[in-house]
């Protein structure tokens, strides 16, 4: 919930300060109940949200990877390609 609410500049340290729990412990809370890291599932929703914003915008990529809280490029282009099997520019295409 966390996550989905504050995903554009929530870090581990932040929820665990907000749950009341150790940064470690919930690390590890997390990787248990989810099997994927805290960091990756905040990735995950960024991404779904830049594929949204892809699909239903002419909003400028580097616009969207900025706007869901991606400040390195490449970084972006590497994990939208690592999650959907294709770039960003080859979703805006695929909407048409």
């Amino acid at each position: 919930e966390l996550i989905d609410k504050d995903y554009k500049k929530i870090t581990l340290a932040k929820a665990a300060d907000q749950l009341n729990f150790n940064k470690n412990y919930l690390s590890n809370l997390v990787k248990t109940e989810s099997g994927q890291t805290f960091t990756q599932l905040v990735n995950q929703r960024k991404l779904m949200k830049a594929q949204l914003l892809l699909k239903t915008t002419q909003l400028p990529i580097q616009e969207i990877a900025l706007s869901v809280g991606f400040s390195n490029k490449t970084y972006f282009y590497d994990k939208y390609k690592e999650t959907f099997g294709h770039g960003p520019k080859v979703e805006r295409n695929f909407k048409s």
